[in-house]
């Protein structure tokens, strides 16, 4: 339930790699992302991690918000490994067993993602829209 920050910015270079492109949302994501490895203890958040042969393979960070229920912050996985992420979902899932709801967030408009938390079975969905100012990136 911890790890070295080195070693997961390592991980994270690898799953970035792995990525088809680049979504409108991805740089937000990265700054967010950065800002949750450097306050990991300082705002409790609660952490799992699957390491094969002594390397990081995937990791799932969550975090307990004040209405009482959870919200998935960052999920990661080495793409060439078979159901890790839905792994990763159960067992950040138990981290927060005590709360009822949890929120994983948009799925960026990428298909693969909105498809697969479809997959999951949400309760709940909540429409929104983002207002893009500045350089948007051509995909």
């Amino acid at each position: 339930h911890e790890f070295a920050s080195e070693k997961i910015l390592v991980f994270y270079e690898h799953w970035k790699k792995q990525r088809l492109r680049e979504t409108f949302t991805f740089e937000e994501s990265e700054d967010f992302f950065l800002f949750c490895l450097r306050n990991l203890k300082s705002q409790c958040i609660k952490q799992v991690y699957v390491v094969i042969d002594g390397k990081l393979v995937g990791f799932a960070w969550g975090i307990a918000y004040k209405s009482g229920n959870w919200i998935g912050l960052h999920l990661k996985v080495d793409y060439s490994i078979k159901g890790l992420s839905r792994f990763l979902h159960q067992e950040r899932a138990k981290l927060f067993a005590d709360l009822d709801l949890f929120t994983l967030g948009t799925g960026a408009h990428e298909k693969g993602i909105d498809s697969y938390k479809q997959e999951l079975g949400p309760v709940i969905e909540k429409k929104y829209y983002y207002v893009l100012t500045g350089n948007i990136p051509k995909n």
